[in-house]
């Protein structure tokens, strides 16, 4: 599995990224950490110079590669997570799976559940992504789904950034990955047993995992805070980067 920073001393920090969404556009948050902290972002199986994983493609799967990964890495226990949108999905799962120590969790525009209505519409995207590289009925709803309507009309040079999403990992992958997501655990009664510290920070316009979704995550954790970002879609690491940043280095101060 391929990092795309490995970097710094002191406690470790893992940064997962998105579905679909690149490891490197995670830069503006945790580079910041850096002075403090060991930070580790990989390209999880399948995205950039990751090997993807033969079939059957499996959440947990990839989280034992993962955690496999980090023991060679010499982590033995990380101080925290930082999961965007499907990644603080496995973020959850790493720290509810007890194999590797973790001490505090951010669920940046994160989900734990998706809902019956939308196990569908994830095996809709997975056959239009099965149709063919970077299908381009898929360019349009990304961006819908990503970033809010206001920065798509103050900012629309920056659309071509979630666009490059789409072509992070081919289309097998994004599609394997819609496909185990659609027949994903429901982790959301399980998080009242996270002793961690919960950190959930999502986008007031968020399309793509809407704010309810982080207000169940904070509800159902033991100590959680809940942090809505005005204006604000998906992709906190474009819209909000200085913010998001700040708040990730006060919650692991």
């Amino acid at each position: 599995m391929n990092f795309v920073v490995d970097s710094g001393s002191g406690p470790a920090l893992l940064f997962l990224h998105g579905m679909p969404s690149q490891a490197s556009g995670l830069e503006p948050l945790w580079r910041p950490l850096l002075a403090r902290h060991r930070v580790l972002a990989p390209e999880l199986p399948g995205y950039g110079k990751s090997p993807a994983v033969a079939a059957p493609y499996d959440v947990r799967r990839v989280n034992d590669l993962l955690e496999a990964e980090l023991a060679a890495r010499g982590v033995r226990e990380l101080a925290g997570v930082v999961g965007f949108s499907l990644g603080a999905y496995r973020a959850f799962l790493l720290a509810l799976d007890g194999k590797l120590p973790v001490g505090r969790i951010a669920s940046l525009a994160g989900v734990a559940r998706f809902d019956p209505e939308e196990r569908p519409l994830l095996r809709q995207f997975a056959a239009i992504a099965r149709s063919g590289p970077v299908a381009p009925a898929l360019v349009a709803p990304n961006r819908e789904r990503m970033l809010s309507p206001g920065f798509r009309e103050r900012h629309p040079e920056r659309a071509g950034e979630v666009d490059a999403w789409l072509g992070a990992a081919p289309s097998e992958v994004l599609a394997d990955e819609l496909e185990a997501a659609a027949a994903s655990d429901d982790l959301l009664p399980r998080l009242a047993s996270l002793r961690q510290p919960v950190l959930a920070r999502v986008g007031e316009h968020d399309a793509a995992c809407p704010r309810a979704k982080s207000e169940a995550i904070a509800r159902a954790a033991r100590q959680a805070t809940l942090q809505v970002v005005p204006g604000a879609g998906h992709a906190l690491e474009i819209e909000d980067p200085e913010g998001t940043a700040a708040a990730l280095e006060r919650f692991f101060a």
